[in-house]
Order: structure tokens, then C-alpha cells, then sequence
């Protein structure tokens, strides 16, 4: 009986099993499972903060399946869960890892817990009130007063000493004793250093009061019943600090000495003042002054100029005395005039007025789609733009400042922004004499956003050491030959003369450039910069419309030699890898002016010109004030085309050295008809030539 009974149930059995597997039952049926909808996020918190997650976003939950949450470091950070909502806690710092889970299918959330901060509370300061001694030399010599303060905290230990050391003032812990032996009055002033016992590590800070010592004798003793009133020295010897530099217009002229201010005694005690320097006698006014004018050449090196003062008083004509030193420095020459334009471009030289102008705008990119308000520049007052009127981020040219000797530390500071790309946008440091490029510098710390926030055109604020180059004149002079990609600058605070060095923080990242290229390599004011083109446009400025050309290391065009060694400046469209593909090169019309050069007296000069023979393109020679004292053409046009060049040379007949500057232009209009060879090629100007040179053909000037 029992064996059929386990025969029936076993039966039966098989008959449930089957008919769940027809189903879609048991563990391997279709009943939906939990999915993963996205990977888990990094969470930053703080000590004792708080985050919530809401796991159904991550993880998706069906019938029959609940979440489970876990923490890899509890004691960083812990988890606790409500349904789908998983709270994060941060406990300490240090990074744990937040596992969610539903069945098989996991989520994981990397977190960080950075240390909460916690600001302690200062104590209030002591307060300490000004105090008064006074005592009558009939009754007593000296007085003695208790130093404390009126409020303060408990804790505080304090240490007292007076400001300016008095041979008559002694102050011993907190008691001040004043024994001045003649009739006086006079302020003095107390140091008060206090630190807090409960912080032995914390800095110890200091407060000052004053304390006014008032000294009267009403009788005399019966041995002097009139005792002699002795004027009283406030210090010793008089050291006085003078940058001429920093003095006002008038003070620069010559600057009053008070000799009298030195000196304390009743109103009633006559006085006479005796004063010399280098023991000639100085004339003095109604005031015991007299007026120093500065004589002589001052550097930063302090010159000391001393006067003897001899105070006499008295019926036995005694008397007291003391120095009163000057030391006296101007540096003045160390000095970039206007380094902060609030005197507009006073002091600086602008090639192209579309780069920019002085402005006190604040910010930039008004009503931007992030900022209605725009974008901070932090410049300090005026500055230098390139988003002024009238200006455009296209245009090219240079910004130039007055010369200044480098001095003091060696170190110079400014703010410029903009200027992304350093091989567009530049500041150099130029040696005044010789034209050298000292140094290079670019907006190294440029970035597009700071913080979140557009900062593309802020100012930042530099130091650069030039300690190397102390005792050369220079002037900085910012190129910009960019055109896009903030190919802009904004300039402001420059400061050329530190005693130490500035606690600027960003140091000013040099910079690689070109070689100074001279003719023999050998660097003359007399030598235009760059002549030959070698360090392609460097130096170069387009002052109008486009540059009418490019620089290519090609030798050949269309088939034909060029005859050039080196680079050169070409309009011809390239045919090779050296030269610039662009079939426009040619229609380009504007003018780039070099350097600034001294022309010799009775100066020769050379250059290599092709192109075609029309007064609208070529060559000339304009003096600094604008001045055209040369035009060249390409008169001799080569058999083998226009595009080869000519050698040329030239002869001036000026009796003195000039400056100029030099201009390749290019004015043939783009719809001049069926003209060719609308276009300028150059190459190898030489400008300090000492005699004719033995190769070339004579130029015609068309101006004379």
C-alpha cells in the first residue's frame, strides 16, 4: 500500500513540475529580473554631509526583488536605505565605495570625503586709552605710571616698550618712569605685544597708545632759583629717505627741511639755529628752514647728504646738536612713463590704431547669453583694450613703451590678458641701443574659463625677472600679427622698479624667439631688424589693410628662380611646400612697416626687389614724423619675369643721421583690369652699409 502511495505522489509530482514549466514558473521561467540603467556617479562631501540617491534611477526593481545597499569604509562614510532612497553619510576624510544591489545586478558610487573646516573665533583685541604724566620738577624728578589695558581678555600676557627709544623713559614690566631733568612735553608712544597663554603657538599681535609726558617746574632750588630750560632732541640724528622719483612737480624743484621740528622747548625759551653742510653756513628763514634743490646726478644708489644742526639757548649760550641726513636716490630712469595709462597713451607708441585704445570699461561681452553683465577684465581704472571703438581683432601692429633702465631687484610686474597664442601675441624686452630682444613673454596662464567662468580676456597679473640684463636701457614693446583665437591683448599696471623683489605670485614664463638678425650677425642700431626676413615677419607690422604678401623659404616659382638666398617676402602663389597656396596672395592690397633703424649720413643702402614697375607697389623710406624720403620700384623688370629679383642699391645725401622706418606696400587695386603681376617680392634690405657696394643697380627714387 505505501509503495503505491509513493508511486501516486511521485507521479503527481512530475505532473506539477511539467505543468509550472508550461507556465513560465520556477526560477528559470520568464518572470521579469532587475536591469542596470546606468553606471553610478562620483560624490563628492564634507564631513557630516549628507546625500541621497534615488536607486530606481539606476537600477530598475520588478516584483519580488527589493535593494540592498553597502559602504566599503564605513568609518568614511556609511548607507542607510528606505525603499529606493539610499542616504550617504560622511563621516570622515577619505574615500569609500557605495555597492547598490538588486538581485544580481549592482551599482557602485565612488565616494570622496574631504575634511570640514572650521574657522576659529578670534578673541577681541585689548583696549588700551591714551594717558597723561605730568609732574612739577619742584616736587619730584621723575614719575611713574602702571601700563594696563582697559578691556581685554585674561588670557592675555602682555609686553610693553616704547616705540621710539627716549634716553628718559624707562619702562620696566608694566611700569613707565619718565625722568626728564628740564621742562618739557611731549607725546610718546607705546608698543603693547600680547599673546594669548591658552595658544602659546599662535602669533603674537600688537596695539599702540599714547602717552603724553608734560614736565613744568614752577620754583627753583635756592642754589639756582632760574634754572636753565635745555631744549629737548625727539631723536638724535634725523635720517630722511628721498626718491626724487616720488616727489611732486614743486618738490622737484627743491624740497623744505625743518630743522626745527628735531627740537622741544617751552615757547618762552629762545632758540638760535646754527646749520652748515660741508661746513659752509646754510641760510635759513623766520622758521629755522631751509630749501634743498637737488644738484647733481642721482641713481637708485642713495647719496647722503648731511647737515650739522647746533641749537644754542640760554644766557651762557649752551647748546645742543644733531645731523639731519639725506638720503637721496631718483629713480626715475628705472621708471616706465604712464605704465598705468591713466594718462592715456601718454609715453607709449601705437603702429596701429585698430589694435586697441585706453578705455575704463570693467567688463567685456555685455549681455552674453551665460551673463547679461559680462565678464570682469580686473583693470585698475584705465587700461589698454582691444575691445575699445574703433578697434578689431584682425588688425596688427605693435604697442611700444618709453625706454627705462632696469634696476633694484631686476624685476618688473604688469597684467595683460588675451594674447592666447604666444606666437601671435607677445611681449618682448628690448634693449634700447642695439635692438636685442632681452626676453619673451606670453599670457602663459591663459585659460578660457576660471572657475567656471569666462575669463578669455581677464587681466593676470605678472613678475619677470630681468636681473640678468640690470644696468641696460630697454622698452617693452607687445606685438600682435594675430588674427583670430584671441588674437588680441589687454595690457595695464606695468611697474619697472622694485627695491625687492614683488610678491606677485605668478612668475612670467620666458619665452623661445628668433635670433636678432643683422647683417654679419652683428646686432646695429644702424641695420634694419629682420632685414632679410629670416625670422619670418618678426618685427613687422601691418599698419594698413593686409599683408600684401607672405614669407617663403622657396627658391623657385612657376619654373623661374627667384634669385634669392634664404627666405624672402613673395606675393607670388606658391607652387611647393615652402611657399603659401593661395590664389588671393596676390590680390592682397596694405603696407608692413619695419622696425625703427637710424639711416647713416651719406648712407648707402641695398635691397632686392621684384614685381612689376607700378608706382602702387614697392618700397620706401619714411622718417619717424611720416616723412617719405625714398620710393622704390622695380624698374629693371627681369627678361626671365617679374617675379625674380633685382639687386639694387641706393645713395643718400643727408648730412645727418636719421630715423626711419621702412615700408613695403602693395596699392594695386584687385580690379585694376588685365595688369598683371599685381603683386611685390623683397628680400635682403641692408641699411648700414659703410660705402657703395660693388653689386647691384642704381634705384631711382620717384620722390625726388
Amino acid at each position: 500500500m505505501k509503495k503505491i502511495y509513493a508511486a501516486l505522489l511521485s507521479a503527481m509530482l512530475c505532473v506539477a513540475m511539467v505543468f509550472a514549466a508550461a507556465c513560465g514558473g520556477g526560477e528559470n521561467g520568464d518572470k521579469p529580473k532587475p536591469q542596470k540603467l546606468k553606471d553610478g556617479t562620483a560624490i563628492t562631501l564634507t564631513e557630516g554631509d549628507r546625500h541621497n540617491i534615488n536607486l530606481s534611477d539606476y537600477i530598475s526593481l520588478p516584483e519580488g526583488y527589493v535593494y540592498a545597499v553597502s559602504s566599503s569604509a564605513e568609518a568614511v562614510a556609511t548607507v542607510s536605505l528606505s525603499g529606493s532612497a539610499a542616504t550617504v553619510t560622511a563621516v570622515k576624510k577619505g574615500s569609500a565605495k557605495i555597492t547598490a544591489a538588486a538581485g544580481e545586478v549592482f551599482v557602485e558610487f565612488a565616494v570622496t570625503v574631504n575634511e570640514k573646516t572650521v574657522t576659529p573665533v578670534e578673541k577681541p583685541a585689548p583696549v588700551f586709552e591714551d594717558l597723561k604724566l605730568e609732574y612739577d620738577l619742584k616736587d619730584e624728578t621723575s614719575k611713574t605710571l602702571t601700563l594696563a589695558p582697559q578691556s581685554g581678555d585674561e588670557s592675555y600676557v602682555y609686553s610693553y616698550a616704547l616705540k621710539e627709544a627716549d634716553e628718559s623713559v624707562t619702562i620696566v614690566n608694566d611700569k613707565l618712569t619718565a625722568a626728564y631733568a628740564a621742562v618739557t612735553e611731549k607725546t610718546l608712544t607705546v608698543t603693547v605685544t600680547y599673546t594669548d597663554s591658552e595658544k602659546p603657538e599662535a602669533q603674537a599681535k600688537t596695539v599702540e597708545f599714547n602717552i603724553t609726558v608734560k614736565v613744568t617746574d614752577t620754583g627753583g632750588s635756592e642754589e639756582n632759583p632760574n634754572p636753565e630750560v635745555k631744549p629737548v632732541l625727539k631723536q638724535e640724528a634725523v635720517e630722511r629717505n628721498i626718491d626724487i622719483y616720488e616727489l611732486s612737480i614743486d618738490e622737484k624743484e627743491g624740497v623744505t627741511l625743518n630743522f626745527a621740528e628735531n627740537v622741544e622747548a617751552p615757547a618762552d625759551v629762545a632758540l638760535t639755529y646754527e646749520v652748515t653742510l660741508n661746513g659752509a653756513p646754510v641760510t635759513l628763514d623766520g622758521d629755522n628752514c631751509a630749501v634743498y634743490n637737488f644738484e647733481g646726478n642721482f641713481t637708485e644708489t642713495a647719496t647722503d647728504v648731511t647737515f650739522a644742526v647746533t641749537v644754542k639757548y640760554g644766557q651762557n649760550n649752551s647748546s645742543v646738536s644733531y645731523n639731519y641726513t639725506l638720503h637721496i636716490t631718483d629713480t626715475t630712469a628705472y621708471r616706465i612713463t604712464n605704465g598705468t595709462f591713466d594718462d592715456g597713451l601718454n609715453g607709449w607708441t601705437l603702429s596701429n590704431a585698430k589694435l586697441g585704445s585706453v578705455t575704463e570699461d570693467t567688463h567685456y561681452w555685455l549681455n552674453d547669453k551665460e551673463n547679461e553683465d559680462g565678464y570682469l577684465f580686473g583693470n585698475d581704472r584705465k587700461f589698454f583694450s582691444a575691445y575699445a571703438q574703433g578697434a578689431s581683432e584682425g588688425a596688427m601692429g605693435t604697442l611700444t613703451s618709453s625706454p627705462f633702465k632696469i634696476g633694484g631687484s631686476g624685476y618688473i610686474t604688469y597684467q595683460l590678458g588675451g594674447a592666447k597664442n604666444v606666437d601671435k601675441v607677445y611681449l618682448d624686452i628690448i634693449e634700447k641701443d642695439t635692438g636685442a630682444i632681452l626676453a619673451r613673454y606670453g599670457n602663459s596662464l591663459w585659460q578660457e574659463r576660471t572657475e567656471g567662468v569666462k575669463s578669455g580676456c581677464s587681466l593676470i597679473f605678472y613678475k619677470a625677472d630681468l636681473s640678468a640684463h640690470k644696468g641696460k636701457t630697454v622698452y617693452i614693446r607687445i606685438t600682435d600679427v594675430g588674427e583670430s583665437d584671441y588674437g588680441l591683448f589687454f595690457a595695464d599696471s606695468f611697474v619697472t622698479y622694485y627695491k625687492a623683489v614683488p610678491e606677485v605670485l605668478n612668475t612670467a614664463e620666458e619665452k623661445e624667439h628668433p635670433a636678432n638678425i643683422r647683417t654679419g650677425d652683428v646686432v646695429s642700431k644702424y641695420q634694419v631688424y629682420n632685414g632679410g626676413f629670416e625670422s619670418d615677419l618678426e618685427g613687422w607690422t601691418c599698419v594698413d589693410g593686409a599683408i600684401p604678401g607672405a614669407v617663403s623659404s622657396a627658391n623657385r616659382y612657376w619654373g623661374a628662380d627667384y634669385g634669392n638666398t634664404g627666405k624672402l617676402f613673395t606675393a607670388v602663389e606658391g607652387h611647393s611646400e615652402d611657399t603659401p597656396h593661395d590664389p588671393n596672395l596676390e590680390y592682397r592690397m596694405g603696407t608692413i612697416r619695419s622696425e625703427k633703424f637710424t639711416l647713416k649720413a651719406n648712407a648707402w643702402i641695398s635691397f632686392r626687389l621684384g614685381g612689376s614697375d607700378y608706382d602702387t607697389l614697392g618700397i620706401r623710406i619714411v622718417k619717424t614724423d611720416g616723412t617719405v624720403i625714398a620710393r622704390f620700384q622695380n624698374t629693371n623688370v627681369s627678361a626671365a619675369g617679374e617675379g625674380q629679383l633685382v639687386q639694387y642699391k641706393y645713395h643718400f645725401d643727408n648730412a645727418e643721421e636719421i630715423e626711419c622706418y621702412i615700408e613695403i606696400f602693395d596699392n594695386e587695386p584687385n580690379g585694376a583690369g588685365e595688369r598683371p603681376w599685381r603683386l611685390v617680392v623683397v628680400d635682403e634690405i641692408i641699411t648700414d652699409l659703410d660705402a657703395e657696394p660693388a653689386e647691384g643697380l642704381a634705384a631711382t627714387n620717384q620722390i625726388s
